[in-house]
């Protein structure tokens, strides 16, 4: 990834986040900014949500010899409210809390929510590949309203290895076997989900012995499959046929709606009898 595709996908990650075995969401909302907004727009917004900046970024010459690996720094800001707390205590630590206070973001102390901030950016670290790694916190902040409502912050500073290039990842996996009577099975694992993630496109060969497409306009089209569905029966034909597997991404859509960039293929020869 390079950073612009890194925000939005710590974006959508964020906002996506679930208290764990509920359907109920951790953040309000995130939301990538160059942190100058305005007062009154921060006050009057519905919480807990996360503000996400980048910071200094730096040629990476540890790992790299080109200029085509940064080493970024993305700053992270949880913010939430507390209403009659005197003491501005519960909106950092938690306010009044029920038998339900581990699955609810009500009354959840920023403390608490830091945990589900650290799970989203594993996440992104372990089925993104992507390297990032905590850097620090710059402390607790806070302000009161009119209202006598305790509004508190705190930020969390990462550092990611990110591309110069925007990344479209390939599918992980595909895999064919032949079902005779001129048919095969094709079955694939996708690249993990991301933002702008749409749909996979197998295509296969003009004819029996041609080569596996290698791009999304190679061959003909078998099929577009959605994200949840990884496995399909063709009926090619007798011979042996080349199966290309390719990742659609919609970049503008939200939620994705229309491909417009494509992975490279994953690619698999099937002798079909």
């Amino acid at each position: 990834m390079n950073g612009w595709q890194l925000l939005r996908q710590l974006e959508w990650l964020i906002a996506a986040r679930v208290w764990p075995g509920t359907t109920n969401k951790v953040f309000e909302g995130a939301f990538a900014t160059t942190g100058d907004v305005d007062a009154d727009t921060f006050i009057e917004m519905t919480h807990p949500v996360v503000f996400i900046s980048s910071g200094p970024t730096r040629v990476d010459t540890a790992h790299s010899d080109t200029e085509e690996l940064l080493e970024r720094e993305i700053v992270m800001r949880i913010v939430q409210t507390d209403w009659n707390d005197p003491y501005s205590r519960g909106a950092l630590m938690g306010a009044v809390q029920g038998a339900d206070y581990d699955v609810r973001s009500v009354n959840a102390g920023i403390e608490q929510l830091e945990e589900q901030l650290y799970a989203v950016v594993a996440d992104v670290g372990r089925d993104r590949g992507v390297e990032i790694s905590f850097s620090g916190d710059g402390g607790v902040g806070g302000i009161r309203d009119a209202e006598d409502r305790s509004i508190a912050w705190k930020d969390y500073t990462f550092k990611a290895r990110i591309g110069i290039a925007r990344s479209y990842p390939e599918p992980i996996q595909l895999t064919g076997s032949d079902l005779t009577g001129g048919n095969a099975q094709l079955d694939w694992k996708h690249a993990a989900p991301r933002f702008d993630r749409l749909e996979a496109v197998l295509r296969r060969g003009l004819t029996s012995g041609a080569p596996a497409p290698a791009t999304i306009s190679d061959g003909v089209e078998v099929g577009r499959f959605a994200p949840n569905v990884t496995t399909f029966q063709d009926n090619p034909g007798a011979g042996t046929w080349g199966y290309s597997l390719f990742e659609a991404y919609d970049e503008i859509g939200n939620p994705p709606a229309v491909a417009g960039k494509y992975s490279a293929p994953k690619s698999r020869i099937i002798v079909v009898t």
